[in-house]
């Protein structure tokens, strides 16, 4: 694969990511690797919704096995004591798993959908050169 300028600049971008989304931008680039082949619905005209949905599905259940402080959220819980500081003391706690609505789901579909396109501008940039070069 070529290093050109937009590589660069996809890369230089998403080193100022927020921590949380740099530990599952592997998960989804992992996931698109695996629709990088020539023929790969990735590249239709019209993806499909159902297959994005798949992909995400599966990028979800293995950040949930493999990244699950992901899932965690701080809670407020009550202490004892009227004048107490720490009257919303913080702890941490699962979120149990949605489908939809989901803050980490929606992470995922928005760093996916960036990612397919970014591959999708890629792969038709390579076509177009290609095209070009044989002509």
């Amino acid at each position: 694969m070529e290093n050109c300028y937009f590589e660069q600049e996809k890369q230089k971008m998403n080193e100022y990511l927020p921590p949380n989304l740099r530990r599952i931008l592997p998960y989804v680039q992992a996931e698109c690797d695996r629709y990088e082949y020539s023929g790969s619905p990735m590249f239709d005209e019209y993806p499909d919704a159902m297959m994005l949905d798949s992909m995400c599905s599966r990028i979800y259940e293995r950040l949930m096995e493999q990244e699950p402080s992901l899932f965690e959220e701080p809670v407020a819980e009550e202490v004892s004591g009227l004048y107490d500081s720490s009257v919303f003391a913080t702890s941490r706690r699962r979120r149990p798993p949605r489908r939809d609505g989901s803050p980490v789901r929606d992470v995922i579909w928005g760093l996916l959908g960036n990612e397919c396109f970014s591959r999708r501008c890629r792969d038709h940039c390579d076509r177009c050169r290609d095209h070009v070069r044989w002509r």
